[in-house]
C-alpha cells in the first residue's frame, strides 16, 4: 500500500494531467468545421497540443522514475515549488472561467500577473509586473485580433 501512496503522492499530479489529456483527446474527432480547411483545420491545434501534452509528461513521468525514491521529494521540499503546478493549473481554470464574462483584458491581464508572480524570483515592484502583464496582454491581443482575425469578447460582458 506505501508504494502506491509513494507513487501517487510523487506522479499524482502528472497521472492526473495524463488522464484529463486523454480525455480531451478523446474529444477531437468530434470537433467539426463548416468549411474545408485543408491541412491545418479546427482539429490541428488540439492534436498539437495532446502531443505536445502527452510528450512532456512521459519525459516527466519517466524523469522522476529515475531519480532515487525520496530524492525529487526532497528536492521539491526544499525548493519550494511543488505547489507551483498545482497553482498554475488552477490559475489556467480560472482564467478560463473568467474569459467570457470578465473579457479578454480583464482575464489575460490577471493571469498574466499570477504567471509572473508565481515564476518570478526577483522581488520586483508591483509596476513593473503589472506593466509587463499589460504588455503581455497588449501582445497577445495583436496576434490573435489582429494577425490571427479573431474576434476577442475584449470588455466583460455588458458594456
Amino acid at each position: 500500500m506505501s508504494k502506491i501512496k509513494t507513487l501517487t503522492r510523487q506522479h499524482g499530479l502528472s497521472l492526473g494531467l495524463l488522464v484529463f489529456t486523454i480525455i480531451y483527446a478523446s474529444g477531437i474527432p468530434r470537433i467539426r468545421s463548416l468549411f474545408d480547411e485543408g491541412s491545418v483545420g479546427t482539429k490541428f491545434l488540439p492534436q498539437l497540443l495532446v502531443i505536445i501534452t502527452l510528450s512532456c509528461l512521459v519525459i516527466i513521468i519517466l524523469r522522476d522514475m529515475k531519480t532515487a525514491d525520496g530524492a525529487r521529494e526532497e528536492e521539491l521540499q526544499k525548493s519550494g515549488s511543488s505547489a507551483k503546478p498545482l497553482v498554475l493549473f488552477v490559475a489556467t481554470l480560472a482564467y478560463i472561467a473568467l474569459f467570457k464574462s470578465a473579457g479578454f483584458l480583464i482575464a489575460t491581464f490577471l493571469f498574466s500577473y499570477s504567471v509572473l508572480c508565481l515564476f518570478s524570483h526577483s522581488n520586483k515592484k508591483l509596476i513593473v509586473r503589472a506593466s509587463i502583464a499589460a504588455a503581455i496582454t497588449g501582445l497577445a491581443y495583436l496576434l490573435f485580433a489582429v494577425a490571427f482575425g479573431t474576434h476577442l469578447n475584449i470588455y466583460p460582458v455588458g458594456f
